[in-house]
């Protein structure tokens, strides 16, 4: 470490409270992008739609001007069940987006009289805008956004999914790939947060390495 690396910024944020946030980021990030591409694959070669041609909103930034034209082509166009649960989704992911924003735009501190809450802190059209969060509900805002992932993608449900899968055929996941090639991202893919009570039970259970006999 060289002597202009010794001091460092620190956000004095729990190691549960990054995952929470880092998990946040990274499934909103799929989020947007099976957005954007349900959207794209409206646009066939029957309509003469090339890069050039596609609406501003493919081709801007704002998410938001993308998620209206999925409303508009995907969820307005598509049958009677699986339009329900778009429905859903959208208005979901119109809730979550506020909250989003203030994760990404804001800069994330402790709450000074309440140290087991984070606030973000931006200025949004000339406000002050402050969001408050606890771990909690950070870990609860991801696991909305798994389910919000995976009802856009299957909005039949695991029927759909089951059958897109025999379709694919087989699939490696990349834990089982890193396990059978033993590379040792194996034991960071399942993380192991701080004070969780799931894990402090299992890392207590003996296991028998030895394997079966006879």
């Amino acid at each position: 470490m060289s002597g202009d690396d010794f001091y460092m910024f620190d956000l004095q944020l729990s190691d549960r409270e990054t995952f929470f946030v880092g998990r946040i980021v990274t499934l909103w990030g799929a989020l947007e992008y099976e957005i954007f591409n349900q959207t794209l694959l409206t646009y066939d070669e029957e309509e003469g739609m090339s890069v050039d041609k596609l609406p501003k909103a493919l081709k801007g930034q704002q998410f938001s001007d993308i998620l209206d034209l999925w409303y508009e082509r995907v969820v307005a166009n598509a049958k009677p069940k699986p339009k329900r649960v778009f429905e859903d989704q959208y208005k979901a992911i119109t809730h979550y987006q506020t909250y989003r924003n203030a994760i990404v735009h804001g800069m994330l501190d402790y709450v000074a009289t309440d140290i087991g809450r984070l606030a973000s802190m931006r200025v949004k059209k000339k406000e002050f805008v402050t969001v408050q969060f606890t771990a909690d509900e950070l870990g609860e805002f991801a696991r909305a956004l798994q389910s919000i992932n995976f009802k856009i993608r299957y909005p039949r449900g695991p029927n759909q999914y089951a059958m897109e899968l025999s379709r694919d055929g087989l699939h490696v996941s990349r834990r089982a790939e890193a396990v059978l090639t033993g590379d040792p991202v194996a034991d960071e893919l399942t993380p192991r947060l701080p004070n969780d009570d799931l894990w402090a039970t299992l890392e207590k259970i003996p296991i028998d390495t030895r394997g079966s006999e006879g």
